[in-house]
């Protein structure tokens, strides 16, 4: 059993999640031409300084259980040639204990599950928090400054040309909130796919429903197009399946759902051009035919996408970011194999699960995930995917043991 102060760091945990308060550190390999690139710096999180003795407490208390299979030995020789071919080996590494941090967040959470369906006021708080800043930094044009910098709050200006904005005609130019996320983005896949794991958790809930209900209000103003058309897809499908017998209301939230999409696509956008992105997607093409089956190492797709370029490439053709899907993402760093073999198991584990929210969460990740590299590069939304899969694994094997035990008796 979990101590009273393991369940405390975990609810603060959860709590931290979407925080961006961090320490960057800038060694030479987080530089490209003489640039930072934020990408590439290593980073120290608040919520890493409260998953550090969480995990530590859990291990010491559940050591004895614990085994280590051919699966974790073959991944672990992957991972040591991944590092040792790649072009900085250090940077590499600390990638990799990333991914070892997502996955220790996975098991805990698989043997612990009835941790996070005891701390589902932790989550929901989480994206409630989350939404309200949102709205806030929306309405003011701004950050908001203050205390709200050790949540992780960055000083946003409309006059910053690096800061995401929208211009809504008449009504003049407004900032794209980022909440305490690294992109607007980034905040409305966040968002969407918190509304899905929430209601999948536990539909009944008040405070659930609240929190679910609130961040979906909020994805719009986060300008995403991605993940708008993907709310609005989904929300049409559930209206129409639960009024499939009234057939007025399924045309009316038919239309209704298409000027909305209409009116979104007609709002400038200041997103890089359909040209840039396939600039983007160019480079990480010739990334992976020159490293298909190991790629440069994982976070280095950088270095190979942008050595060489010019500061005319650097900082207004091609912005120094990874590549805008998660695909080709994974393919330039992993090697195709990998890549392949990741996506199937993504893949059969949707097919798997019977919980139709963690599927439709988990739906909403993979189509994002080809117009955008959030969900690889942005820790927030690393940390949620890791939760989603690891309670919709849990979801897989209770249902198998529960078939398993009726067949039994």
């Amino acid at each position: 059993m979990a101590s009273k102060l393991e369940k405390t760091l975990f609810l603060f945990f959860i709590l931290s999640i979407p925080s961006q308060l961090t320490f960057h550190f800038w060694p030479s390999w987080s530089f490209i031409n003489g640039f930072p690139v934020d990408y590439l710096s290593p980073v120290l999180y608040f919520s890493d300084l409260v998953f550090i003795p969480l995990v530590l407490m859990w291990y010491f208390r559940s050591r004895k259980s614990i085994r280590l299979g051919g699966p974790i030995i073959r991944i672990f020789l992957f991972v040591c040639i991944n590092i040792f071919l790649s072009f900085f080996p250090w940077l590499t590494l600390y990638r990799w204990l990333r991914v070892l941090q997502y996955f220790l967040l996975g098991l805990y959470l698989y043997k612990n599950h009835e941790s996070l369906i005891l701390n589902l006021k932790s989550l929901s708080l989480a994206v409630i928090w989350t939404s309200l800043l949102a709205l806030l930094q929306f309405i003011s044009k701004s950050s908001l400054g203050g205390w709200l910098y050790w949540l992780g709050e960055r000083p946003l200006l409309l006059s910053d040309p690096s800061v995401a904005k929208i211009s809504l005609g008449n009504f003049g130019q407004y900032l794209r909130p980022y909440a305490t996320l690294p992109h607007p983005n980034a905040l409305g896949g966040f968002l969407l796919v918190s509304a899905g794991l929430l209601y999948g958790l536990e539909p009944k809930s008040k405070l659930v429903n609240f929190a679910a209900m609130v961040s979906l209000v909020m994805v719009p103003f986060t300008f995403s197009r991605t993940v708008i058309l993907l709310e609005a897809c989904i929300l049409l499908f559930l209206i129409i399946y639960k009024f499939r017998k009234n057939f007025l209301i399924k045309i009316f939230t038919a239309i209704f759902v298409s000027i909305i999409l209409l009116l979104m696509l007609r709002v400038p956008h200041p997103d890089p051009s359909f040209s840039q992105r396939l600039g983007l997607v160019g480079r990480a093409g010739s990334v992976i035919i020159a490293q298909p089956l190991f790629g440069t190492g994982l976070g280095n797709s950088l270095f190979a996408m942008y050595s060489g370029s010019s500061y005319y490439l650097l900082r207004s053709v091609l912005p120094v970011q990874p590549v805008h899907n998660v695909y080709l993402y994974l393919a330039s760093e992993l090697g195709l194999p990998m890549a392949v073999l990741l996506i199937y198991f993504y893949y059969k584990l949707l097919l798997n699960t019977k919980n139709t929210w963690f599927k439709i969460s988990g739906v909403i990740i993979f189509l994002s995930g080809f117009t955008d590299h959030y969900w690889l590069t942005s820790h927030q939304n690393s940390m949620l995917l890791a939760l989603l899969i690891s309670v919709t694994y849990s979801n897989i094997v209770l249902i198998h043991d529960e078939k398993r035990s009726q067949y039994q008796t």
